[in-house]
């Protein structure tokens, strides 16, 4: 059947409706890689380094990038599951 959910989507919805953690949660599993690379950019300023301050505003930049572009394509996933949705219920004509 053409409307049913490909694993992906399956997997996207199920990590949206998962109940979400409280703020420090969130803080310890993003921290995991957003800290070393704060410590290394104080490292860098304390130190005059500005080699390392560069190199920790890269590794920032590229997971800045990574997670742009997980949430884009978890967007796209979430779209086409709604649609889907939509398709099969009409729940925005029921009005």
């Amino acid at each position: 059947m053409a409307n049913e959910l490909t694993e992906a989507e399956k997997r996207t919805v199920a990590s949206i409706l998962r109940p979400r953690s409280d703020g420090w949660e969130r803080a310890l599993a993003y921290g995991a890689y957003v800290l070393p690379s704060v410590l290394f950019a104080a490292y860098g300023v304390w130190n005059q380094d500005f080699a390392a301050v560069l190199v920790a505003y890269v590794t920032l930049l590229v997971v800045v990038l990574l997670y742009l572009g997980w949430v884009r394509d978890a967007s796209a996933r979430l779209r086409s599951a709604l649609e889907k949705y939509e398709a099969m219920t009409g729940a925005s004509r029921q009005r």
